[in-house]
């Protein structure tokens, strides 16, 4: 018996959000680069939230007083951690993630172009990508709410249903708070959304409506805006000098490299067949034209934005920065919505989205035993936390931030997957990271509350996150009045570190005790003499 293809792409659709979640779950560990400073930072939050352990933190933190968009994961991550460990929460966040943007994805495909929901499985492949590999949690959820409040604004126009347009104000606020990234581009696409509704209204009051609806949605998030910007003091400047390196790595798709260079690979594959696509579509566009809706219509103006937003905008945007690498599988996820409007054939339908699934399930092997290996490091890496007490400071210093395998050969060498995994210390027990760099960035919940311990202890170039780190200990305590009791070293690797100019080494023997070593001796642990 024949599947019909809208079976046979949702089935599809399914098995790649089944692997997606096994992929995250099966490991102990689902390490991503700034993972365990979220979770860090979310265990200090609920605890000084519940009033536990709060006079020890409350020593060195305090809350951020300026709504910041860069919040919500940590607070799903400190709800989160009442119930479930660090690592477990993570996941729980990142399943969300897959949940959201996935179904989010082809919901919107739906609303836009029913029938070509089979889109949403070659979308599969931007579920995991390297900016979510960084750990850009926030950034990553505000794009997956992006399509829900697209189809939302669709919904709401065709059908004028007020819970869709609450859901849309509700949502805009909340997809602020969440990441710029996300609103900037919700934004920008509701308002393409309206002026090509506004031009095929004849009605003023329908116009009328449209304008208020929109604007309404807007009203709060766009005041944030501004105060977010003006608090930067930055102009918006336009770069063209990097445009063909941004062309270079959106063509090769070299976002889905997450990990480790073999991805590169099915990477290049899926840059073929994302070409493929896009041409195909040109050619149904051209030679099959058919009438589109307004909101199809729509797509058009959107992705032009979308292209000039990625190749000319600079990477201070976002929150934290980096909003190229951000941007490049929005932009592949935006040329596939567009790429709906066409008319496809029953064969083209089934051809790519099989090819999708193939590429994604390479994706998924070549992956999970580099993932595999991580989290087997990771519980090496925080094996030593038994050895700290409870109220104590922890100043965890990495030395190779690819991370190490027992034999020494380089872990993920597309990422710095390990510069935080040390903050996982701080989720077990009541510990002040002094490592901690969200605090001093300030767009997180969290702020220090004196002098900032990762500025105080960073020497030189790069200071305690170079490589080798650069840690003048006796700097911070005279600054601050305060002691490091602990110091975790880790992944030292056979580089002759201590012959580089740092008075790490010195201050080490001087004032510090190695008490422990891990079992592959990935990490060691020192110990304040005085202590």
């Amino acid at each position: 018996m024949k599947i019909e293809v809208k079976d046979m792409s949702r089935w599809l659709f399914l098995l790649g959000i089944l692997l997606s979640l096994l992929y995250i779950w099966i490991p102990e560990y689902f390490l991503t680069g700034d993972g365990p400073a979220h979770s860090y930072n979310a265990a200090v939050i609920r605890d000084m939230v519940l009033g536990k352990n709060a006079a020890f933190f409350e020593s060195f933190y305090a809350f951020n007083n300026r709504p910041e968009p860069n919040w919500l994961s940590h607070i799903l991550l400190a709800m989160l951690q009442v119930v479930f460990t660090a690592p477990v929460s993570e996941k729980v966040v990142l399943s969300s993630y897959i949940l959201l943007m996935g179904f989010g994805f082809r919901y919107l495909l739906r609303q836009l172009s029913p029938g070509n929901e089979w889109l949403s499985v070659v979308g599969l492949l931007l579920l995991f990508t390297h900016p979510l590999q960084m750990g850009f949690f926030n950034s990553g959820i505000s794009v997956a709410m992006l399509w829900w409040l697209m189809a939302f604004w669709i919904s709401w126009h065709q059908q004028k249903h007020f819970w869709r347009w609450i859901l849309v104000f509700f949502g805009s606020s909340l997809v602020f708070f969440t990441h710029m990234t996300g609103y900037m581009f919700w934004l920008m696409a509701s308002g393409w959304l309206t002026m090509t509704a506004l031009m095929e209204k004849n009605d003023l009051k329908e116009k009328l409506q449209v304008i208020a609806g929109t604007l309404f949605a807007h009203v709060l998030p766009l005041i944030w805006v501004f105060r977010f910007l003006s608090d930067r003091g930055s102009d918006i400047s336009i770069d063209l000098s990097e445009w063909s390196l941004r062309l270079s790595r959106l063509a090769k798709m070299h976002t889905l490299i997450t990990l480790h260079h073999t991805e590169e690979y099915p990477a290049h594959v899926a840059a073929v067949l994302f070409l493929l696509v896009i041409v195909t579509a040109i050619g149904r566009g051209i030679f099959r034209s058919r009438a589109m809706s307004m909101q199809q219509k729509a797509l058009f103006p959107i992705l032009l934005t979308v292209l000039l937003i990625y190749f000319l905008l600079p990477d201070w945007m976002a929150s934290g920065g980096l909003f190229n690498i951000r941007t490049q599988y929005i932009t592949a996820y935006f040329v596939l919505l567009t790429c709906s409007v066409v008319h496809w054939t029953s064969l083209q339908q089934r051809i790519f989205s099989i090819a999708g699934m193939l590429i994604f399930i390479w994706f998924t092997a070549v992956r999970f035993p580099v993932m595999w290996r991580a989290s087997k490091a990771t519980q090496e890496y925080v094996s030593l936390s038994h050895m700290i007490p409870a109220h104590s400071s922890l100043l965890p210093l990495s030395f190779q931030h690819n991370g190490l395998r027992p034999n020494r050969k380089v872990l993920a060498d597309r990422i710095w997957l390990y510069m935080h995994v040390g903050d996982y210390y701080g989720t077990r027990k009541p510990l002040i990271i002094l490592s901690n760099y969200e605090p001093g960035a300030g767009f997180f919940p969290l702020v220090w509350k004196h002098n900032n311990p990762f500025w105080i202890l960073s020497q030189g170039n790069g200071g305690i996150e170079a490589q080798p780190p650069n840690a003048n200990i006796l700097q911070y305590e005279t600054a601050s009045n305060k002691y490091v009791d602990y110091i975790l070293l880790m992944s030292e690797g056979p580089e002759p570190w201590y012959s580089l100019l740092s008075p790490l080494k010195e201050q080490l023997n001087e004032g510090y005790d190695l008490i422990a070593v891990s079992e592959n001796k990935l990490a060691k642990l020192y110990k304040r003499k005085s202590l």
